[in-house]
């Protein structure tokens, strides 16, 4: 499930595996620091450098891409991309479907809507 953006292209491919009773793993570089208490959800990738902090839950089928931010009590939907370098402040709230651009920031308790496109380098208050 190595399938980037277009999200939509990812969760159909996945909707249909699952349909089948197939089940994904979720992948974590082993450079990447995920706090005990966070839950990474089916299929989600994790890829290098990335930093996932306490109490954050990130749904299935979700790519994190290198040296992205995920802070304290944040919620990350299904079938999200959040790409390089983003950051994503504590108590934020993304929606199933969202793409985060390279280099977003997005602050706290901020609350992002399903299928939601923020582009690289946007700062979301």
């Amino acid at each position: 499930m190595g399938i980037g953006y277009p999200n939509e292209i990812r969760r159909n491919i996945y909707n249909k595996y699952k349909k089948n009773n197939f089940n994904f793993k979720k992948f974590i570089h082993e450079t990447a620091f995920v706090a005990k208490s966070s839950i990474i959800g089916e299929g989600s990738i994790i890829f290098p450098n990335v930093t996932i902090g306490n109490n954050v839950k990130i749904g299935k089928n979700t790519i994190v891409y290198s040296n992205a931010v995920i802070e304290h009590d944040s919620f990350v939907g299904d079938h999200c991309y959040i790409a390089p370098s983003a950051v994503i402040c504590g108590s934020v709230i993304i929606n199933d479907g969202a793409f985060v651009g390279a280099n977003a920031c997005i602050i706290e308790k901020s609350n992002i809507r399903s299928d939601s496109f923020i582009k690289a380098n946007s700062l979301i208050k």
